[in-house]
């Protein structure tokens, strides 16, 4: 009686493993199909990184205008200077990310 238990036991076994073998093979045989679509992908790129910029250049701006205030009481043209280049950066930055976005995008 055990052994026809262990016998049946080894054939399931092996039928179990040849499925497993079956499915894996036919499925690594199985040729991809792959969509590409640069055209959504460079869309969604460019949506993504463009209001980063835009929030850089007005980071900048911020930054530039709140270092030319403290600056004003100092009366210190080196950073006054630099402030004028920062905000000039940042007004640079947000037109150039404004003006280019539509040109782009597809």
């Amino acid at each position: 009686m055990r052994k026809k238990i262990r016998e049946k036991l080894a054939k399931t076994k092996f039928r179990i493993r040849f499925y497993i073998a079956m499915a894996v093979v036919s499925y690594a045989t199985t040729p991809l199909i792959v969509h590409a679509d640069l055209n959504g992908t460079w869309n969604v790129l460019i949506e993504a990184i463009f209001p980063l910029f835009l929030k850089l250049g007005m980071l900048l701006l911020v930054f530039g205008a709140i270092e030319f205030a403290v600056s004003m009481q100092m009366e210190d043209a080196l950073q006054k200077s630099r402030a004028l280049r920062l905000m000039a950066a940042g007004a640079i930055t947000i037109a150039v990310v404004t003006s280019m976005k539509p040109y782009l995008l597809y």
